[in-house]
């Protein structure tokens, strides 16, 4: 379906909120919450800060920030449920970590391992850029946070 709108054109809302249903926008424009889920291991207890997403012309953008309240397993996998499963593997974002015992921040490069999972994979072990891997377990005081797009 051609846009029906040329190239350099302002759009309003109203413009937008026209296009949603259309097949332009194929939802809506204003972000859903959701649940997400958090294991190490196992299921983490944690408390939801902030976890929303919103699908625009079949790009899903997820933003998650999550306060650790249990315990995961040292030196395993640290990942996130997604709400909408994704459907080529093509994904774009970062998660961080931060580890309160430390007082450190450990980043990362989110990549899909299922169709609804995340891992955050740790950028290797860097001095100069303040970036380690992250071995420890989860534990309370920690935080978790995501930002994702994917198809």
């Amino acid at each position: 379906m051609p846009y029906p709108w040329s190239a350099h054109d302002v759009l309003t809302a109203s413009d937008l909120n026209a296009a949603i249903g259309t097949g332009i926008v194929t939802t809506g424009l204003t972000l859903s919450s959701y649940t997400p889920t958090l294991t190490q291991s196992a299921t983490v207890t944690k408390t939801v800060e902030f976890a929303s997403y919103h699908t625009v012309a079949g790009i899903t953008s997820v933003v998650v920030s999550m306060n650790v309240t249990g315990t995961g397993t040292a030196a395993n996998a640290v990942l996130i449920g997604v709400p909408v499963a994704q459907s080529s593997f093509r994904a774009q974002g970062q998660g961080a970590i931060f580890d309160a015992s430390t007082s450190t921040w450990y980043h990362g490069v989110a990549v899909f391992v299922s169709s609804t999972v995340v891992q955050i994979f740790p950028n290797a072990s860097t001095t100069a850029l303040g970036v380690s891997s992250f071995t420890a377990a989860l534990a309370s005081g920690d935080k978790v946070c995501l930002n994702l797009q994917y198809l």
